[in-house]
């Protein structure tokens, strides 16, 4: 399995272009190590002239393990460390900025309620109780998220029932949102296959109780991609149990960059089909690959599912 190093942005920077991987907390000494490995690594499969770590903010212990390592960083207070041909950027100490947030918007529970918005039976919906359940959120949390996506035009009441409107909107704003506000908060383990994992390993691979997404989904979906990788989504419970599995079926190591992905699962209610994730969910993994075969198979699942 091959696939190209995932990042966030291209940037230019003094005439370089930089690969930038963006993290919302940095706070362990750990993470600067991984990061310059995965910027490294697309540096070098993107053909750039550098990576960068942007974050919310940078102690001076984290800028001095960023020096020690060659890892360009800046964060929101301005401190930063870049060094090339002769030139040295290194601003540390300055507090921390605050960020004034929105007590509402594209939270977590927005975003979990906004996945079964988009994935419901013609846009129909449940009782708050049942949302909250089939979400994943505090039953407190689902009033005034409903009330943020009515007064968005997301939502409208119709014979007593709440009714999906603006879905290709809503998608769009939704995808974004779960790349940068939730995905980043589940736990995340990699693998990669091995020289004796068969080549379409995951054709013979039983994933329950997890669900595929990404290419693999797409696959099951639609038939018309080779995976170069694979998601999985499982609860926290059945991690352990599925791992072990996996690995001694088909031959997977677990490696830090890795192709093959496992995920916490966040939700509650049942997709249509019985090994992959609701579909807004497979269109979110394929579009973050930012590869032309997944972003073609994310728009036919998007034209399937909304008509746009």
């Amino acid at each position: 399995l091959g696939r190209a190093a995932e990042i966030d942005a291209i940037v230019t920077v003094a005439g370089r272009a930089l690969a930038v991987e963006v993290k919302r907390n940095v706070d362990r000494l750990a993470v600067v190590p991984t990061a310059k490995t995965q910027l490294d690594r697309a540096q070098v499969d993107y053909r750039l002239e550098g990576g960068l770590l942007v974050t919310e903010y940078l102690s001076l212990n984290i800028l001095d393990a960023c020096r020690l390592h060659g890892l360009y960083a800046a964060d929101l207070s301005g401190n930063a460390f870049v060094e090339w041909d002769g030139l040295l950027v290194f601003v540390a100490g300055r507090p921390r900025h605050r960020v004034k947030r929105e007590p509402l918007g594209w939270s977590a529970a927005a975003v979990k309620l906004g996945m079964l918005l988009l994935a419901a039976p013609e846009g129909r919906l449940g009782s708050q109780r049942v949302l909250a359940h089939d979400a994943g959120v505090a039953l407190g949390s689902v009033g005034p998220t409903l009330k943020w996506f009515r007064d968005r035009g997301f939502l409208v009441v119709s014979d007593g029932d709440l009714v999906v409107r603006r879905r290709d909107q809503l998608l769009d704003e939704w995808a974004l949102a779960y790349g940068s506000r939730l995905r980043p908060r589940l736990r995340t383990q990699r693998f990669a296959s091995t020289p004796s994992t068969p080549t379409g390993w995951w054709r013979s691979a039983d994933p329950r109780p997890a669900e595929w997404s990404g290419e693999v989904a797409a696959a099951v979906l639609q038939g018309e991609i080779r995976p170069s990788g694979a998601v999985l989504y499982v609860d926290a419970e059945e991690r352990s149990a599925l791992l072990r599995r996996l690995v001694r079926e088909h031959r997977l190591v677990a490696e830090a960059n890795g192709p093959i992905e496992i995920l916490d699962r966040f939700w509650s209610f049942p997709s249509v089909a019985a090994t992959v994730v609701p579909w807004p969910l497979v269109y979110a993994d394929l579009l973050r690959l930012a590869d032309p075969r997944s972003s073609q198979a994310a728009i036919a699942i998007r034209e399937q599912s909304i008509g746009t």
